[in-house]
């Protein structure tokens, strides 16, 4: 029993990614908050989001690795998955956010000097 919950909490410790990818997170917000207040809510939601999708996916291949059930599929698979969730994340915080006109904008008239 105690072996089987130590194991449950270390499948929740956060993989490298996390910890790597958190303080730049942390910057790019602080960034955004300065710079241009109207893009702040899409980064952040678009930074937290992609600290929970690198925390499943490193959680992912370290579990496939302890079970011994890696491969090339499985590999190619995963990292497929993990880029159409990434492209997803950003489609919905730029929709959701309302920053598809700001884009738009920018696009075709370039950015403000």
């Amino acid at each position: 029993m105690a072996g089987a919950r130590r194991q449950h909490l270390r499948t929740l410790r956060p993989p490298l990614e996390v910890a790597y990818l958190a303080p730049v997170a942390v910057v790019l917000i602080g960034a955004a908050l300065t710079a241009h207040t109207s893009i702040a809510p899409a980064v952040s939601l678009i930074c937290a989001g992609g600290l929970a999708l690198s925390w499943l996916s490193g959680a992912t291949l370290v579990e496939a690795r302890r079970l011994q059930r890696s491969s090339r599929l499985r590999t190619a698979l995963h990292l497929a998955a993990g880029a159409l969730a990434a492209l997803a994340l950003a489609y919905l915080a730029v929709t959701g956010t309302g920053l598809l006109d700001l884009l738009i904008a920018t696009v075709r008239l370039g950015p403000e000097l």
